[in-house]
């Protein structure tokens, strides 16, 4: 599937625009403007100044300069209360977000919402290729966590982009991209540090952007930053240096806190060289097998694809042959750790690779 060209957006053809004010409970506020450079995808967000970072969490690295004109638009604005209207419309998926609050994805006439009760609703409309945000005082906090993840994987999705949980690694030497597949709590993290301490390049170790052109597939993380289990700070003494006193068991670290410890690679979009399954770990060695591809999309669609109440929905369709076109142009080897993560070197993928087929 091709990657969609996007005429860029006017700001006239919106409803609030930067510079303006509004009156939230007798409270005057700003509006402003921060832009998001996707690879050539310009993606702006209009609001009020005290969220419009809502997604920074994620794209901060990829901030740009302001820009009168973009290929997408989400307007931030807050109210007292939100409420679904879900007139006509088709329930696609029904669960409790991480955060706690339940939460339904509805869709009519082209338009996706993600609606979670007293908190925000967060729409996505395919024919005005824009985004509004609406939430309340206590979904503030709640539209940085799952809700920001949901819109910016809607809105890739809808541009020929696909979202995926999953690290991204650089092999140095082609300047290719490895992704590194596991679900959460299996050992990615670890996994891609043990990588980029010892011959590789780190992008992203918990999301990347999967792209298809032609015959060609690329890649690039997500450059957020990383949550740093007590398990895995324990198996990697040296990370001491980036972490502080443990108050849960988790800490999160910026990517770029890491780069005297690790070796950080650029956000460019690069062409994607293998794909690798995180197993379970073992007693014994680290273990690089071929894996087949049919096993392989086993392990990615499980952890990746969200199964609406009628099935797979357009995005999981268009997701899944995304991934196909990743394996079939890709190679796919299966790796499990062994009991020391820290003696996993780079040169024991790349030799499995190249022992298996060309890798360069």
């Amino acid at each position: 599937m091709a990657v969609v060209e996007i005429t860029p957006l006017d700001w006239s053809r919106h409803a609030i625009s930067p510079g303006t004010t509004e009156i939230h409970s007798g409270m005057t506020t700003e509006i402003v403007r921060r832009c998001y450079d996707l690879h050539g995808f310009n993606l702006s967000v209009v609001g009020d100044s005290q969220q419009i970072d809502f997604l920074d969490p994620i794209l901060g690295n990829l901030a740009a300069p302001d820009r009168t004109k973009c290929n997408w638009t989400v307007t931030l604005v807050q109210a007292c209360e939100v409420v679904a209207s879900q007139a006509r419309s088709r329930k696609l998926w029904e669960s409790a977000l991480p955060e706690g609050p339940e939460a339904t994805v509805f869709e009519v006439d082209r338009i996706r919402t993600l609606f979670v009760a007293d908190h925000f609703e967060m729409s996505v409309d395919l024919k005005s290729r824009s985004s509004t945000v609406r939430f309340t005082s206590q979904g503030a906090t709640y539209i940085r966590g799952t809700g920001a993840f949901w819109l910016l994987g809607e809105i890739m999705a809808a541009t020929g982009r696909f979202l995926l949980h999953g690290a991204c690694l650089i092999e140095i030497r082609s300047n290719q991209a490895i992704a590194l597949f596991a679900p959460s709590g299996t050992g990615k993290t670890t996994t891609a540090l043990a990588l980029a301490r010892r011959g590789m390049a780190l992008a992203g170790d918990d999301a990347l952007v999967l792209e298809t052109s032609d015959d060609t597939t690329y890649l690039w993380g997500i450059p957020r930053g990383l949550k740093i289990h007590q398990q895995t700070a324990a198996l990697m003494p040296w990370l001491s240096p980036v972490l502080g006193a443990w108050e849960t068991d988790e800490q999160l670290v910026r990517l770029d806190a890491l780069r005297d410890l690790v070796t950080i690679a650029s956000t460019s979009r690069r062409r994607c060289g293998a794909v690798i399954i995180l197993m379970a770990p073992n007693l014994t060695r680290h273990e690089i097998k071929p894996m087949s591809k049919t096993e392989a999309i086993t392990h990615i669609l499980s952890d990746n694809l969200r199964r609406a109440a009628g099935g797979v929905d357009a995005n999981g369709q268009a997701a899944f042959a995304a991934i196909a076109r990743l394996l079939a142009a890709t190679q796919t080897i299966s790796l499990s750790l062994g009991p020391d993560p820290c003696s996993l070197d780079s040169s024991l993928v790349t030799g499995a690779l190249e022992s298996n087929a060309n890798f360069s």
